[in-house]
């Protein structure tokens, strides 16, 4: 840990025959980060994801730990599904959770402007029901899966996965809160 510390506060990064400072900062580099399920999940609902490098990864990141989650519970419910396919949709649900209309708050504002305040809330928002979040698109999950339409069978099978998603959501935050609680 002492090697790894001086190699990153190090001024000479130049590379020389026997191991050097380069070397470590670079096997740094090389490291990929393992973040589970969960940390993935908080990141989507927490943050938009924008058009950066660092974006595209995370969403990636995101499909690919939903994929065995997928097929496991394919597998569990014994029906046949596009797995890639429903792992893409079920991100995308993840990132655009929020009502395009109310923009998330539930609400639709009386006024905009100077004078507008938390206290001039207007009717809930009719698109939402209030929530804030976005309404599924039952349609686009069936064609995701690889069916004609949204049956019972799909619908246990999907809300089965948002079920599997949340615990793993709420299980990275109950460890990140006992863990940050300590210190």
């Amino acid at each position: 840990m002492t090697r790894i510390a001086h190699a990153l506060h190090s001024s000479d990064l130049t590379h020389k025959d026997r191991p050097c400072d380069a070397d470590t900062v670079r096997a740094l580099g090389l490291t990929a980060i393992h973040r589970g399920l969960g940390v993935l999940v908080m990141e989507a609902l927490e943050s938009c994801a924008g058009d950066s490098p660092h974006d595209a990864a995370r969403v990636r990141d995101l499909i690919a730990a939903i994929r065995p989650k997928v097929q496991s519970q394919a597998d569990r419910d014994g029906i046949t599904v596009r797995v890639w396919s429903v792992a893409e949709f079920l991100a995308r649900e993840l990132i655009l959770d929020r009502c395009p209309r109310c923009s998330g708050r539930g609400f639709l504002p009386l006024s905009y402007g100077a004078e507008s305040t938390d206290e001039l809330q207007g009717e809930p928002c009719p698109t939402c029901d209030g929530s804030g979040r976005s309404k599924r698109d039952f349609g686009g999950r069936a064609r995701a899966a690889g069916h004609d339409e949204y049956g019972a069978a799909l619908k246990r099978f999907y809300e089965a996965l948002e079920g599997r998603l949340s615990e793993a959501e709420q299980a990275a935050r109950y460890y990140y809160a006992l863990r940050f609680s300590r210190d």
